[in-house]
């Protein structure tokens, strides 16, 4: 098994709400750009819902092995 396999990638994404209150939820995948996308796929569901006035996405890789 490649060490490549074993890295599992996270985007986190914090957005707030019209009234202004931060969330956030994760987002997993084996690869950063499946993570990136769930999260800017959810965030632009919200930002058309009118559920989230900002948003941001930030990354974080964890499993790597030496």
């Amino acid at each position: 098994m490649m060490a490549q396999s074993l890295v599992k990638h996270i985007a986190k994404l914090r957005w707030r709400d019209p009234d202004g209150h931060e969330h956030s939820e994760r987002h997993t995948a084996w690869d950063a750009q499946g993570a990136t996308s769930m999260a800017w796929k959810r965030a632009k569901s919200m930002i058309l819902a009118g559920q989230a006035r900002s948003y941001r996405i930030e990354h974080t890789q964890i499993g790597t092995v030496n």
